[in-house]
């Protein structure tokens, strides 16, 4: 059943002449999955291979889906990435099958990298394709097809850096070799070089609406792939013309698919869906343009519940990610009901989800963190929020102990909590102890990532002002003043401008040490509201 919306897949077409059956593979591989509630496993079938050399290539099979998927990676990637990597296994095996013997001993090289694909034995491979590697100028296309090979089998062994440089090689030296370009393309996307991913994406464009619109047609599916990657590494600039741009490439995706929904539905509807949610985020990033971005995001919910109800197994989640993403879109003081309900909805679907695949618990968290948020706005239901983020805390605790980054999830969650309850007399131990353990996950975070420098100076800004209300521990609240400024000031020297009103406030507060009721508000963008 169609997936449209799985992540970004190599792909490219063998269009080598020669064929040579001395080593041929014969029947192509094909995935075998075993889905328990806890675990996936996947074993790759070649009929035409012995057990023992079946074995070999299985062992280096699953130890790749290993090192591709984490515990919190969701079922369906992983299912995606199993079958993206037999398939590249396949269409390697058959552009071997094609490399042309110039002589007895490229034939034997070539025989011997056949048998090692077999069994798996991909650092073999690399170390024998170097070999004929010719490296002259009136031999470089043949030269693309070697490198192109060696791009396809790092790949295959998950080493993506590696892979990069072959494919640009064998990009440069057949540059009228689309498929070169769209392999090139893809990995430059997935490894975030943006700028020159662009250019990359620009040219291979431009060449393909070249084409004969026969030719066109018959590639058709790289074409709409190239303009959907070119169209999100434009949406994500800051400028008018680009972003112009990236809504007309949209636009013509979404007339594609539009037009072919009733010769296949299923597919193309999923097309439509998620364009639809791409414009949507597009437009919700541009102020006049709310109205129309909303309209965008119900007509993606909208057509994510029909097809949820013929698939259901395969949708629920895509239901559930529109009415988050259309619940945070519309959270705003007039709509707190409508998108609470969103929200909910949202929530009760990860929820059962989460039964049969432990990796929802990082959208369940999230949720529950955004519908706290939502709900805290009003006094009468700090109760109920608090309960939120207490359920918000305990799910991103068992993700950090899986993956150490949610840390920074936890510390987010707990400031929050701190913040709802730390104005209350009753309270103020809790939110105290709930602002110590953030600043020791936000300082331990900012070991490894600067931008949790601020978060920490935020907190101990927090802390003071709330240690300050006893009187017995103005000591304690100035050493706390002082450690946020110190940080606040040295950020304000890489951000000039950006610090200089908590500064100030920070340094009013130490001569006063006095409580303050006014509302602090952080001069940097965060998601966390104040009280």
């Amino acid at each position: 059943m169609s997936d449209c919306s799985k992540n970004l897949k190599g792909f490219f077409l063998t269009v080598f002449l020669s064929f040579f059956p001395i080593y041929a593979f014969s029947e192509e591989c094909h995935l075998q999955t075993e889905d328990t509630p806890t675990n996936l496993t996947f074993t790759i079938i070649c009929p035409k291979l012995d057990p023992e050399t079946q074995q070999a290539l299985n062992v280096s099979f699953q130890q790749i889906q290993t090192q591709l998927n984490t515990p919190l990676t969701l079922k369906r990637t992983q299912k995606n990435n199993a079958q993206d990597w037999v398939e590249r296994y396949n269409k390697t095996a058959k552009m071997l099958e094609n490399l042309p013997q110039d002589n007895a001993n490229s034939a034997e090289t070539l025989a011997k990298i056949a048998a090692f694909l077999k069994q798996g034995k991909f650092l073999e491979i690399i170390a024998l394709l170097e070999s004929l590697k010719i490296k002259a100028d009136d031999k470089r296309k043949q030269d693309a097809q070697v490198y192109f090979l060696s791009g396809q089998i790092y790949l295959l062994d998950n080493k993506h850096v590696q892979a990069l440089p072959e494919l640009k090689t064998a990009y440069h030296d057949d540059a009228d070799n689309l498929n070169y370009g769209i392999e090139y393309a893809a990995l430059l996307l997935e490894q975030g070089t943006d700028e020159e991913a662009i250019q990359v994406h620009q040219l291979l464009l431009e060449k393909l609406q070249q084409l004969p619109e026969k030719v066109q047609k018959e590639k058709q599916d790289n074409l709409l792939k190239i303009k959907e990657n070119l169209a999100g590494l434009y949406a994500q600039s800051e400028e008018q013309e680009k972003q112009t741009t990236s809504e007309k490439l949209y636009q013509e995706i979404l007339t594609h698919y539009q037009a072919l929904i009733k010769t296949n539905s299923e597919t193309c509807l999923c097309e439509v869906a998620k364009t639809l949610g791409n414009i949507a985020i597009l437009l919700s990033s541009i102020p006049n343009r709310q109205k129309e971005a909303e309209q965008k995001f119900q007509e993606s919910l909208a057509a994510y519940r029909d097809l949820a109800k013929t698939n259901l197994e395969i949708y629920r989640s895509n239901v559930a990610l529109m009415l988050n993403n259309l619940a945070t879109f519309i959270s705003e003081p007039k709509r707190i009901a409508e998108a609470e309900q969103y929200f909910r909805e949202s929530l009760d679907i990860y929820k059962d989800l989460v039964k049969t695949d432990a990796a929802y618990k990082t959208e369940v968290a999230e949720i529950l963190f955004n519908l706290a948020l939502l709900i805290s706005k009003d006094f009468d239901r700090q109760e109920e929020s608090e309960k939120h983020y207490q359920e918000a805390v305990s799910y991103y605790k068992e993700l950090a102990k899986i993956n150490p980054s949610y840390h920074g999830y936890v510390a987010d969650t707990l400031f929050n909590l701190a913040l709802l309850i730390d104005k209350k007399i009753s309270r103020r131990k809790d939110a105290e102890h709930y602002y110590q353990e953030a600043l020791v996950l936000y300082q331990d975070s900012a070991k490894q990532n600067a931008a949790y420098h601020a978060y920490v100076a935020d907190t101990f800004f927090r802390l003071a002002q709330l240690i300050a209300k006893n009187a017995t521990r103005k000591e304690e609240a100035k050493q706390h003043y002082q450690a946020a400024l110190t940080i606040y000031r040295a950020l304000e020297e890489d951000n000039p401008g950006l610090y200089q009103a908590i500064i100030r406030k920070t340094l009013k507060h130490l001569d006063t040490l006095k409580a303050h009721n006014s509302i602090w508000e952080s001069p940097f963008k965060r998601l966390f509201s104040n009280f």
